[in-house]
């Protein structure tokens, strides 16, 4: 998707994930960063996009983390945040499993945009099928 001159930065806090991701594919053009997304090591306003893939639920400082995707997205950037299930799934995934993760689950609409709002975010769609949840969000100015 961003060809041979684009540039795609895969980032988590967990170094076995890093490691994981490195051993799947290596690409020229993607760098793998393990550090928490509260304070990811790039410039302001560096990314066209940020894809928060499987992983919103478990961000405990939401606040904190989306005020730093704001600051590394563009004017008008994208933030995605996507899940291979649905949001009833992955609540009903986190209660089975407990201990940490059992609170770990995303906010009813209402709560998400207000949050994302917050942020200065404009949620633009939600979409919650039985295979998938995504959200697309876009950074306004402040």
């Amino acid at each position: 998707k961003v060809g041979k001159t684009g540039e795609v930065i895969a980032c988590d806090i967990s170094e076995e994930m890093i490691c994981s991701a490195k051993k799947q594919r290596a690409y020229d053009n993607v760098t793998y960063l393990h550090s928490p997304v509260t304070t990811i090591p790039v410039n302001d306003n560096y990314f066209d996009t940020v894809m928060c893939f499987q992983v919103f639920p478990h961000f405990s400082e939401r606040s904190k983390a989306l005020k730093e995707i704001y600051r590394v997205l563009k004017q008008d950037g994208v933030l995605w945040i996507v899940h291979l299930a649905s949001k009833e799934t992955i609540h009903k995934r986190h209660r089975e499993a407990g201990d940490v993760v059992i609170s770990h689950n995303i906010p009813e609409e209402a709560e998400i945009r207000e949050v994302l709002s917050q942020q200065k975010f404009s949620v633009e769609e939600i979409l919650d099928t039985s295979d998938y949840y995504s959200l697309k969000a876009i950074k306004n100015s402040m």
